[in-house]
């Protein structure tokens, strides 16, 4: 049965991720966040091994261990690891998201909408979830789809910087680059901290930028200019995190023709990438079809399956695509 009903749903999922904390694989690889953190990749490597060695189903060392890669740029190995996380816990949702970052660096962009789309399906009112899927479109010029999702984005977290990133697509959209510009500059500040605002401002700076530029409207030049601007500003805050993130230029048409700019050139220069090993053409958290039932207030209690999986007893709970299924504990 799929769940429709949104709190059972986030009960689900609940459920599902809290199974894992207090695995002892999921105590280890907690510390290495606190290196991640930090920047110190090699030492939050070393503890992620670990926290493999000690425990090999546990995903959460798995999910870090792929965040060390994907700060190190091998997005091979990071794609490899969220898989293998996900594949233990399907209910960890950012890791959809974190593997699409890496299907669009690798210039695959079928597998990163896919992960979007089966994030979307589980956490269906997330705007972490929403406004992704939106820049993805935008990104991919498909505005007609970006849209519906930018709006409910919007309507659910309107002073969020996912919101604020929203109401600047729909702006930039509907009204032009000038009124897109004037209202992120406006709102940009109280959220340039964050890694996920940074990049997005900066991409839609420069799109903005790009579309003034090509207005040839001398009223607008300074503002073109201005916007420039804080494309590059907010890349070196992206590059000083020291995130893969500053590598989705290369697949971000915002970005066409600043390879040669003056402050930009830097940049791509460092974090040009050449287009690795194709993935997989399919995601590798999927499911066959099944039913489920669940019981107020005691979570995710039976499953039947319409046609029964291979599975081990004390299994974990999983999440697939919004479905929910919990393999029978031992009588």
């Amino acid at each position: 049965m799929k769940i429709e009903n949104d709190s059972l749903r986030d009960q689900a999922l609940n459920a599902i991720n809290n199974s894992y904390h207090s695995s002892p694989g999921y105590n280890i690889a907690h510390q290495t966040e606190q290196y991640l953190r930090s920047k110190d990749f090699t030492k939050a490597l070393k503890i992620a091994n670990l926290a493999i060695e000690h425990d090999e189903e546990s995903p959460q060392a798995f999910a870090v261990r792929g965040d060390c890669y994907f700060h190190q740029s091998e997005i091979e190995k990071a794609v490899a690891d969220y898989s293998r996380a996900l594949k233990l816990n399907p209910g960890m949702i950012d890791l959809f998201l974190k593997r699409s970052d890496c299907y669009l660096i690798q210039k695959n962009n079928a597998l990163a909408e896919e992960d979007l789309l089966l994030a979307n399906r589980m956490r269906n009112k997330n705007p972490e979830v929403l406004e992704s899927l939106g820049q993805f479109y935008r990104r991919t010029g498909q505005m007609d789809k970006a849209i519906p999702y930018l709006k409910k984005t919007l309507e659910i977290s309107p002073t969020s910087f996912r919101g604020i990133t929203a109401q600047t697509t729909l702006l930039l959209n509907e009204k032009g680059p000038k009124e897109a510009v004037e209202f992120l500059m406006k709102n940009d500040t109280q959220h340039q901290s964050q890694l996920a605002f940074q990049y997005t401002a900066a991409s839609l700076y420069a799109s903005a930028s790009q579309m003034m530029l090509n207005d040839n409207d001398p009223e607008n030049d300074q503002l073109a200019k201005d916007a420039q601007d804080k494309a590059l500003s907010f890349l070196k805050k992206v590059e000083a995190a020291g995130s893969s993130k500053m590598k989705l230029i290369s697949n971000d048409p915002a970005f066409t023709g600043f390879e040669s700019k003056e402050g930009f050139k830097k940049l791509f220069d460092k974090h040009k990438i050449s287009t690795e090993g194709t993935v997989g053409s399919k995601s590798p958290a999927k499911a066959s079809s099944f039913s489920a039932s669940i019981e107020a207030g005691g979570g995710v209690q039976q499953v039947i399956f319409e046609q029964p999986p291979p599975a081990k007893k004390n299994q974990n709970p999983q999440v697939v695509a919004g479905e929910v299924l919990l393999l029978a504990p031992p009588e």
